[in-house]
């Protein structure tokens, strides 16, 4: 039998310990620090410092590269991927960590169960986004009345299993694919929120059983949604309590035209005029590889049927997740090259790289431009072209009339507001509207 005194020294050796998670950006590889570790410079070595505030991310990310190149030689290629990879990195803060704590008694079945899954039935069956319903729904509570009772916990379990079984029925899935088709996203590397992935999966499913609207107008409807979700981010920050409002304005609705009426508002009061005109613009302002905005610029372009440039390839043959090879069909594309910006002591990453500053380009022509000024490489691509399709190219891709001259900074701020537009224009098309001036 032990004694107390041995029970207090184990007591005594439990510690409360920081672990220091370390982060290889040249394969995307995370791991506990150890002595070996930290003294290897290709591991950012402690992760929480690149949010502690304490450098400029640019500055964290010069001051890694630097120690990198005194260990072996590091290629301007490989710098970008670097940067990308710690783009991505840093950009973990805003993502969306769900804890779901579970009772020691709850057998290991209802464990194995992904929380996604709860969730886009919770939301079906209940119209409620938070997890912590389920265990009171399954206890039988009234989430009305607040009264529980076994005669409304059997109802409830019933009506779980019901929106399971709708949850999980392929043909609802695949109806489902076809509304983020309909909203320009191609492929699963162009969603940047799962939160609106799922949440807009909810919609789609309380549209077509509690609503029992028409596909085609469900489809469109919630296209429109998914749309305006991922592009303003709306599930990025309190991703519950957000879509628990959503759903809250839906509990109160009982007919088809109020339904997408509440879809609509919401819609407009989101995408004001200072959105499309100030808001946006400056969230392009990002070297982000994963902002959700360059994904609904790529939307846009797909719903535009717009081609790539110095190309007759529409985006959409050349995003398509069918279309694979050793290179992707098309790459992103510096227009103004970094070692040209370099010359005129422009070399900050998040000038560099904005998204303003990419292009998607066929594969072969990436390596053809190169590092060639805009001036040197544009006049033989543009030769490829008559004037409507050199429009038409100039207006899908946001360049505006003498680009090749402008100055850097004048061109991505006039770059942004158009790239804007260009989004706007697509929604506007995936409404149902198009403009007088639209390009062909």
């Amino acid at each position: 039998m032990r004694s107390s005194r041995d029970a207090i020294s184990s007591e005594a050796i439990i510690r409360k310990q920081s672990i220091q998670i370390a982060f290889r950006p040249c394969d995307a590889r995370f791991d506990v620090a150890d002595a070996a570790i930290r003294r290897d410079p290709e591991f950012i070595h402690n992760i929480s410092e690149l949010w502690s505030g304490e450098h400029a991310r640019n500055r964290f990310v010069k001051d890694f590269i630097k120690k990198l190149r005194e260990y072996r030689p590091v290629s301007e290629q490989e710098e970008d991927k670097l940067n990308e990879s710690i783009d991505k990195l840093y950009d973990l803060q805003h993502y969306p960590f769900t804890a779901l704590e579970l009772s020691p008694n709850i057998d290991e079945e209802r464990v194995a169960e992904p929380d996604q899954l709860l969730r886009v039935c919770v939301g079906l069956g209940f119209r409620r986004a938070r997890l912590n319903y389920v265990y009171l729904i399954l206890r039988g509570k009234d989430l009305e009345t607040e009264q529980f009772s076994e005669e409304k916990r059997i109802r409830q379990f019933e009506v779980l299993k019901d929106s399971q079984a709708r949850v999980l029925d392929l043909q609802n899935w695949h109806e489902f694919l076809k509304v983020l088709i309909r909203a320009g996203f191609r492929s699963a590397s162009m969603i940047s929120s799962q939160a609106a992935l799922l949440y807009s999966y909810v919609m789609f499913l309380i549209g077509r059983y509690d609503f029992k609207m028409d596909l085609y107008e469900l489809r469109n409807l919630v296209a429109r949604w998914f749309f305006m979700t991922t592009l303003t981010a709306r599930y990025s920050a309190s991703p519950e309590t957000t879509m628990e409002a959503d759903l809250a304005r839906l509990r109160s609705i009982n007919d088809t035209a109020s339904f997408v009426k509440n879809f609509d508002q919401v819609i407009s009061d989101t995408l004001t005029e200072d959105f499309w005109a100030i808001t946006l613009p400056n969230e392009i302002a990002t070297s982000s590889p994963r902002s959700p905005s360059l994904f609904a610029y790529y939307a846009a372009l797909n719903l535009l049927g717009a081609r790539v440039l110095f190309s007759k390839m529409k985006v959409s043959e050349l995003l398509d997740p069918a279309i694979k090879g050793k290179k992707s069909g098309t790459e992103r594309h510096h227009l103004f090259p970094k070692n040209y910006l370099k010359k005129m002591n422009i070399t900050e990453i998040r000038d560099t790289n904005q998204i303003a500053n990419y292009a998607l380009v066929e594969w072969s022509d990436n390596i053809e431009i190169s590092d060639s000024s805009p001036q040197e490489y544009l006049p033989q691509y543009i030769a490829r072209f008559n004037p409507d399709e050199l429009k038409g190219m100039y207006y899908w891709h946001a360049l505006p009339d003498g680009w090749e001259n402008m100055s850097y900074e004048d061109f991505l701020k006039a770059r942004r507001k158009a790239i804007a537009q260009i989004i706007r224009e697509a929604y506007r098309r995936l409404s149902g509207k198009r403009s007088e001036d639209d390009a062909p």
